[in-house]
């Protein structure tokens, strides 16, 4: 892929490709939260989780 193929994708197809190519190489991925606890995500007023 060269770079202007790469200009040429929307945001949503770059980042599903990111996800992909990291999921195929064994890339450790995290949740919305990363490292935070609920205590800690709390604390910094997120709400809804």
């Amino acid at each position: 892929m060269t770079h202007a193929d790469l200009a040429q994708l929307s945001v949503w197809e770059f980042t599903a490709r990111v996800d992909g190519y990291g999921k195929a190489n064994g890339w450790k991925t995290r949740g919305a939260g990363g490292e935070l606890s609920d205590s800690d995500l709390a604390a910094m007023g997120v709400e809804g989780f």
